[in-house]
């Protein structure tokens, strides 16, 4: 069973995006923004909207379930039913490749398709969770919080380059901008902190 990874964020494989909007939520060069490091759940409402929309494909909206198809819906509830364990945040980043490995085996059995995806959150923490048409599954947000939903459900970007943006690139764009560009992008950043 193969990897697929996704690019985008500052360290790892998937791109993050706000649940009510759709905007990434890391740092975008065109728009030189970058989404400062918040509890994982939390990380993916951007600031602009603030929490104040929520998206059906949020977790705090019956965890997302209801964007799903019934049959894939079905089997997140068989697969909670045969492993309890799931919802205990002890390990659960450890045990993200068995987890996602044995949730796409039970997909495979009820005649759907996902494949094991590698997550990377805000922080750069790397695991791994299950891609189901244009939705991630993850099993391990538990891991972030005990009150986390069991699978977090979110949009998976596919519109980003395979190789990730990296930190190099970003000070490079730093660096290519006048002293009035880094003063704006500065105040930009300090505006925000400001609106958080």
């Amino acid at each position: 069973m193969g990897v697929t990874r996704h690019g985008g964020t500052l360290d790892g494989a998937l791109t993050p995006i706000c649940n009510s909007c759709g905007v990434s939520l890391c740092w975008d060069i065109g728009r030189g923004e970058y989404l400062e490091a918040k509890p994982f759940w939390e990380a993916w409402t951007c600031q602009d909207c603030n929490g104040s929309r929520l998206s059906a494909y949020g977790w705090r909206c019956a965890h997302g379930r209801e964007a799903l198809a019934p049959v894939i819906a079905a089997v997140i509830d068989a697969f909670e039913s045969a492993h309890p364990e799931l919802t205990r945040s002890e390990g659960a980043t450890d045990r993200s490749n068995e987890i996602s490995a044995a949730f796409c085996a039970a997909l495979a059995a009820a005649g759907a398709i996902g494949s094991v995806c590698e997550i990377a959150s805000i922080d750069g923490i790397s695991h791994k969770g299950v891609t189901v048409g244009d939705f991630t599954l993850d099993w391990t947000a538990v891991q972030y919080d005990s009150d986390a939903p069991v699978p977090l459900v979110y949009r998976t970007r596919h519109d980003w380059p395979i190789e990730p943006i990296t930190r190099d690139d970003l000070r490079a764009y730093i660096s290519s901008l006048s002293a009035e560009g880094r003063e704006a992008l500065a105040a930009h950043f300090a505006e925000r902190r400001g609106a958080a």
